[in-house]
Order: C-alpha cells, then sequence, then structure tokens
C-alpha cells in the first residue's frame, strides 16, 4: 500500500474515529498506515542503540531488508568492539561481528570471517519449547523503532506486533482523531492506562511522540498520580523515504535508551530481492550445521555450504573433485597457507590458536613418518605388482620399521617434551629467531627415524620384486614412489 492510499484511507476516517473494541477491522486506519509504512521499508541501515543515551555505551548494528521481508541482523560491537560478552555482560569475550539472517529457509546465524555457520530449518524438526531455536532473540527489527513507547519493540520476537499486543494490559478502546495536519491516535487499556501516538502522515506516517499514561489508585506521598513513559522521534528524510534519525525513550522524564541511525539507504530499486548464506559472509566450503534436522534428512549428518545450497560433505568433496564447485576465498587462504587468521581475534584468542597449531604441528611431527611410510609402501606395491606373498613381506618390513622408530620417538619423547615448552616460553615472548633455533634442534631428534627409512625400508623393500616385475615396471614407467 502506497503512501498516497494510506493517506487517502486515513483522511476518510478523519476528523474523529471511535471504536468500542480492538479487532482487526476496527484498528485506527493512522496506525495500520504507520505499520503499513514500515512494513514496506527495504534497503540498509546503520544504526546505535544507547543505554541510558551514552553514546561511551553505544552498541552498533546492521540491518538489512530484502524486498521479500528477508532479514539480516549484524552485531557490530560497542565501542571497543565486543560483540559477545559475560553472562552479566560486564566482560566482552569476543570481537567477532555476530550475524543472523531470517529468510524463507529458517534462522541462520555466522560469525564473520568464521569458518561455519547453523541454521534453524522451517522444514527442520519443530522446536520443543519456544526457547529451543534461539536465534529469534539474539536479533533486532530496527523498524520498529518508535512505534511504540518503549525500545524493547526493536527485539525481533516482538518487532511491528508490538503495536498491538500486550496481553498484560489489553486495549478496550481506540480513538483517531485530526489535530492539525497530524493525526492522534489514543489507546484505553483495561487499567486505565492510556497510550497516545502523534502521527505525521506528510512525514511517511512516522510518530513523533508516543506518551503511555498509567494512573495510580491514589497520590504518592511526594504528589504524584501518574507515571508515564515517552518515545520522541527526531525524523529525517532518507532519500525518498521518512524515517526516525533519533529516538529517545523516557520514563517518568528520566532517559532509559536511546537509538540513533547513523546511515540509511532505504526503498532502492536495486534493493536485493531476497537474502541468501552468502549475502551474509557464508563462502562455499563452509561447514553447516543443522540445530533441528530430521530423521529424513540425515540426522547430524556432516553438510556444507556449496554457495547455492546445502548439500553434504561427501557431495560437496565430490563435485569439488568433479570440477562443479570449488572453495571460498577463506579456505584457499587456509589451505595455501596452513593456517586460519582473522582480524577479529583478540591478542589472546590469537596467542591461544599459535599454540594449538604449535601443538599440533609438534604432535604431527613426531608421527609424520608413519603416514608418509606407509604411502611409499602401498604406491610400492602398485608399482610393482606385488603378488599377495610379496605384499606380505612388504607389510611386514614396513611393521619392523615402525617398531623401530616408535621405540625411538618412545626414547626421546621427554627431550621432545622439554623443547615444546621451551619453544612456547620464547614464543610468549616474541623471540623469533630462538623459536627457529629451538625447533630445528627439537626436530633433529627425528634423524635416526629419517635413517630408518633410507638405511633400511627403502633397500629392504627393493629386494622383494622379481626382475621380471621390474622390467615390467620399467617399461610402464609409472612415477616413482
Amino acid at each position: 500500500m502506497n503512501s498516497k492510499a494510506l493517506l487517502i484511507l486515513a483522511v476518510l476516517y478523519a476528523p474523529l474515529w471511535v471504536v468500542a473494541q480492538s479487532t482487526e477491522l476496527d484498528k485506527p486506519p493512522a496506525l495500520v498506515a504507520m505499520e503499513e509504512a514500515r512494513k514496506a521499508i527495504t534497503g540498509r541501515i546503520e544504526w546505535q542503540a544507547l543505554p541510558g543515551g551514552d553514546a561511551e555505551k553505544a552498541l552498533s548494528f546492521v540491518s538489512r531488508i530484502a524486498k521479500n521481508g528477508d532479514e539480516i541482523f549484524e552485531h557490530r560491537g560497542d565501542p571497543e568492539g565486543w560483540t559477545l560478552f559475560t553472562g552479566q555482560g560486564a566482560l566482552g569475550i569476543s570481537k567477532y561481528p555476530q550475524i543472523y539472517m531470517r529468510n524463507r529457509e529458517g534462522y541462520w546465524y555466522h560469525q564473520e570471517t568464521g569458518t561455519g555457520v547453523s541454521v534453524w530449518l522451517e522444514s527442520g524438526a519443530p522446536p520443543a519449547t519456544e526457547w529451543s531455536n534461539p536465534y529469534p532473540r539474539k536479533m533486532k527489527q530496527v523498524r520498529a523503532v518508535g512505534v511504540t513507547d518503549r525500545s524493547d519493540a526493536v527485539e525481533y520476537t516482538r518487532g511491528l506486533s508490538a503495536i498491538w499486543d500486550d496481553a498484560q494490559d489489553e486495549i478496550q478502546r481506540w480513538e483517531q482523531r485530526r489535530e492539525g495536519g497530524k493525526y492522534v491516535v489514543v489507546a484505553h487499556r483495561r487499567s486505565g492506562a492510556t497510550t497516545r501516538w502523534v502521527i505525521d502522515p506528510q512525514r511517511g506516517w512516522n510518530a513523533e511522540r508516543i506518551v503511555s499514561e498509567f494512573p495510580f489508585p491514589s497520590p504518592t506521598p511526594d504528589g504524584r498520580t501518574k507515571s508515564t513513559r515517552e518515545a520522541v522521534c527526531t525524523l529525517e528524510r532518507f532519500g525518498e523515504t521518512w524515517f526516525p534519525r533519533r529516538t529517545d525513550y523516557y520514563r517518568d522524564g528520566e532517559l532509559l535508551d536511546s537509538v540513533v541511525v547513523r546511515a540509511a539507504r532505504l526503498n532502492q530499486p536495486d534493493d536485493p530481492p531476497q537474502f541468501t548464506p552468502t549475502d551474509m559472509g557464508v563462502e562455499s566450503g563452509m561447514g553447516v550445521s543443522v540445530q533441528n534436522p530430521t530423521p529424513e534428512m540425515g540426522g547430524h549428518t556432516p553438510r556444507k555450504w556449496n554457495g547455492g545450497a546445502i548439500v553434504t560433505s561427501d557431495q560437496f568433496y565430490a563435485d569439488l573433485k568433479a570440477g562443479k564447485c570449488d572453495w571460498g576465498p577463506t579456505f584457499q587462504r587456509i589451505n595455501r597457507t596452513g593456517r586460519y587468521e582473522s582480524p577479529y581475534d583478540t591478542p589472546e584468542q590469537r596467542r591461544a590458536r599459535e599454540i594449538a597449531t604449535a601443538r599440533m604441528a609438534s604432535r604431527l611431527g613426531q608421527t609424520r613418518h608413519k603416514g608418509l611410510w606407509e604411502e611409499y609402501v602401498e604406491q610400492f606395491i602398485k608399482k610393482y605388482d606385488l603378488n599377495e606373498e610379496q605384499t606380505q613381506q612388504a607389510h611386514a618390513v614396513l611393521a619392523e620399521c615402525q617398531q623401530e622408530a616408535n621405540r625411538i620417538r618412545a626414547k626421546t619423547a621427554e627431550r621432545w617434551a622439554d623443547f615444546d615448552a621451551l619453544i612456547e616460553q620464547a614464543r610468549a615472548r616474541s623471540e623469533a629467531e630462538k623459536v627457529q633455533q629451538l625447533t630445528e634442534k627439537r626436530d633433529a631428534l627425528l634423524k635416526p627415524i629419517e635413517a630408518i627409512f633410507e638405511r633400511v625400508l627403502k633397500p629392504r623393500l627393493e629386494k622383494i620384486p622379481t626382475r621380471a616385475q621390474r622390467r615390467a615396471a620399467e617399461k610402464a614407467k609409472p612415477d616413482s614412489p
């Protein structure tokens, strides 16, 4: 419904409109026009929530709305960049921007620059309770700023429905009247409380002010007869669309919260028609964790995003091998460098990842010969087309060599661990040269194992093939193991 149609609708009911009960058909037209104007908003809004109006405590967000109603909500963090906090909210624990999406498939969650995404699918198992799916409670709906006297209308679970819903104090009667060029809508509640909207049809059917009054049964000792809640909206036009630039929320004159729009690009022809995981930063090859799979879906089968759909990991790797898909930029970088890095890592997270990577490299360093030797033997068997008896001989040689390597590894394990401790200490002090020196000394402990490969395993394997097998292998000229 366009603004002209909404204006005609409201004018038809001016200057006075009163109903005795609140049903879908008798909602005040001006309030309906405000709701419809907000529903029609698409685009991108950068905004902040200021507790107590304090900019030093501001939380920054980005909301994106597609033409079909899909939404992406980004939590960009506090002034220091923290996006996740302890249960009490006093201590920041992560700076990764938290990205949430609601589209036709379900609710999605991704940490910017992360390597995976979680999803609660509409087609999956229904939630056991209203708390089973956590993602709606993490999102916010900026289109609902300044539609009620409370800032919690921007919570995704409330949103624009907060205009009408109040189970604790239901609305029993509505009024709408014209005052100058504006509409005043009043909701009369069961308790005797009232809520009044002052709506400007010339500025996008936005409310300039919303005031709720709650009468006391008797005056307070200081003479007060009522409590008030209020929202005051400073309206601004973004392109051709009016929207609150700033909304301040008060209780009894005290500023509780402010919502400030930093930038907005609204209702443009090139706004996206819909959103997919790609729009929230999910790349091809990233893992997909379905939170509510059904048995028909294969339960918790490992899955990946292939750039266009959720597929099983097996299917992704098969398509990768067939050239039908490829890794996204993040995994291409990991595959190239052998490490994962994020600009949002805190020093503590970076340090923990470096330690974990070093420890894994240390463990792999101690045992890397095992896989290499096994691969060499299997290639040797294939190269010379060894028969069953010869294959058993080759495996027996491998087992003896591995047994000797394990003996050496056990003998040097304590010294290896000592070097690891010294390496970690040097790394903590950022002594790169010392780290390299200690690593070289530690890795030198593997030289006796490397000698087994060159002086024992390879020579003993070479005695197994017959002359005929060697001639056949030479004629075929396969890659040497």
